[in-house]
């Protein structure tokens, strides 16, 4: 088992963050995001948006209910079960989403807007879709479950050392860092 220190709690409650952010990265070296956006928000919370294409949703909302869950069902996570987990980098978003105790998603895409809200991995709702502008990407507003992590704050000088490291092959990509310390 791992000891639960609270170095241990910050870096992986920042793999969390890098999670969603390695997805907006993929998208700006295929050419389809120009633009990242971290907001660090009261309570813990963080909002991810990029201006990508949007994951694959549709009007059939059945379909994209199963592309959402693919993507980012999961289950909620005791203390035990994190324990053993290890270090969380590249633990895809499923986990990310059972590592947080609210996470709620927008996805624009073709003239559509999908929005979902999970705790602790499981979906709270039907996904709602509505008409949205010429507008795509994805925004995604996380807050780690603090039953796991305590009331550690994100450190928005790690956020922004670990995106200008991973991004600094990618000259088309504007990256902005809103409030936080």
């Amino acid at each position: 088992m791992k000891p639960f220190c609270e170095e241990n709690l910050k870096h992986n409650m920042h793999q969390l963050v890098f999670e969603v952010l390695r997805e907006s990265l993929e998208e700006a070296k295929e050419g389809f995001c120009t633009k990242i956006e971290v907001s660090f928000l009261p309570d813990g919370k963080v909002k991810i948006c990029d201006n990508g294409r949007g994951l694959p949703l549709s009007k059939d909302l059945h379909a994209s209910k199963e592309v959402l869950d693919k993507i980012l069902a999961g289950k909620p996570i005791t203390n035990i079960e994190y324990s053993q987990m290890g270090d969380l980098m590249q633990s895809g978003m499923q986990t990310v989403n059972s590592l947080c105790e609210s996470l709620h998603i927008t996805v624009n895409r073709k003239g559509r807007q999908f929005q979902q809200d999970y705790i602790r991995g499981i979906a709270q709702h039907d996904i709602h879709m509505s008409d949205s502008m010429d507008k795509s990407g994805t925004e995604i507003i996380l807050k780690p479950d603090t039953a796991i992590f305590g009331e550690i704050a994100f450190s928005k000088e790690v956020i922004y050392k670990w995106l200008k490291e991973n991004s600094a092959d990618i000259a088309s990509l504007t990256i902005n860092l809103c409030g936080g310390v």
